[in-house]
């Protein structure tokens, strides 16, 4: 079967939703803090590459599954003008990289995605 036939007969999976543990939070709360993470779309990520701001911080605002850091409520209670800000005052820096890198994960970096077919 070739690949056409193989893309023709199948159906694109949805993409999955992972939860993390952020252990700091947790340990500090006394209570599993726990984030919604998924994988970004192509289109995202290049909307994200092409601000060059704070790169980390928009791949987590465009993978938090549950809008977390965009609500207005914790927002408010933590003082941040935007979404970005706010995470900034939740993460610590390595829990931003770490997360971020995950998303990155969930969208395909990050892994060896493809191989060479050696002839028989």
């Amino acid at each position: 079967m070739d690949i056409l036939d193989i893309l023709l007969r199948n159906e694109i999976q949805e993409d999955e939703i992972k939860e993390y543990k952020i252990k700091r939070l947790s340990e500090l709360y006394k209570a599993d803090v726990i984030i919604k993470l998924k994988p970004l779309t192509y289109s995202k990520i290049m909307e994200i590459k092409e601000t060059g701001n704070d790169m980390q911080i928009h791949i987590i605002l465009g993978g938090d599954y549950e809008g977390l850091f965009k609500n207005k409520e914790l927002m408010e209670k933590y003082s941040s003008a935007t979404p970005a800000e706010l995470v900034k005052k939740i993460l610590k820096p390595g829990e931003i990289n770490s997360i971020s890198n995950e998303i990155l994960s969930l969208s395909g970096y990050n892994k060896n995605m493809i191989e060479v077919v050696k002839k028989k």
